[in-house]
């Protein structure tokens, strides 16, 4: 199950909370489509204590903030993550 597929995402979170067998979600970030922390947030809030997330990274410092984020995300808390580098985040007054 990948997030934004041709079903809404109300119908997978039922599809994965209905299943009789773990489930394994792939792609939350929708091939980049998505950011990380929208992506992982969906899935984690999803799936079960059975089912599994399961996501690609291509450098060490994606997986280690894939890792980051999901571990936050879990705890309920704050990520310790830099600024991600995408346009938007220049158009925004700090």
């Amino acid at each position: 199950m990948g997030f934004l597929m041709q079903l809404e995402v109300e119908w997978v979170a039922k599809l994965i909370n209905d299943a009789k067998k773990p489930v394994m979600t792939i792609k939350p970030m929708a091939a980049g489509r998505v950011t990380p922390f929208v992506g992982l947030t969906f899935v984690w809030n999803t799936i079960r204590d059975q089912d599994m997330v399961t996501v690609g990274t291509m450098t060490p410092g994606e997986a280690k903030e894939v890792v980051e984020l999901s571990m936050a995300i879990l705890e309920r808390r704050k990520p310790d993550i830099g600024v991600r580098d995408s346009p938007s985040q220049y158009t925004v007054p700090r």
